[in-house]
């Protein structure tokens, strides 16, 4: 069983990725998109938010502008991921990450949302090639 982490503002930095991808998200009624280069799911408990039981959470660094203006470390539930476009050639340097994004998992997922196992086959593409 994976480790379950109970801080979104204190994961390890996540693995880079061969090939980036580009995250999109509806999240409390507002769709966006993530650029990474880092990124992999993670089991989450957190008491900030009191869950009751862990959730998978996308975990990246990231920028939601290409120009690189403002990398960070996101921390988003992945019931809220609608899509996942792999085989991207951008590169986001992790060292610039500056602040954690931590997005609550309160609201309701889209009606789109992406399962678990389709958003970890696309990482693990974006990883392996």
């Amino acid at each position: 069983m994976a480790a379950v982490h109970n801080d979104p503002l204190k994961l390890p930095t996540p693995p880079a990725l061969k090939r980036s991808v580009v995250v999109h998200y509806t999240a409390d009624g507002k769709a966006g998109r993530y650029f990474c280069s880092n990124a992999h799911v993670v089991e989450m408990k957190a008491a900030l938010w009191k869950m009751e039981a862990p959730e998978p959470f996308l975990h990246a660094i990231a920028t939601d502008d290409l120009a690189g203006r403002e990398v960070v470390q996101v921390v988003l539930p992945c019931k809220y991921i609608t899509a996942v476009d792999d085989g991207q050639s951008f590169q986001v340097d992790a060292t610039l990450a500056h602040a954690t994004i931590p997005i609550s998992p309160q609201q309701a997922p889209p009606e789109n949302a992406l399962s678990r196992d389709q958003i970890e086959a696309v990482l693990y593409r974006a990883w392996r090639e």
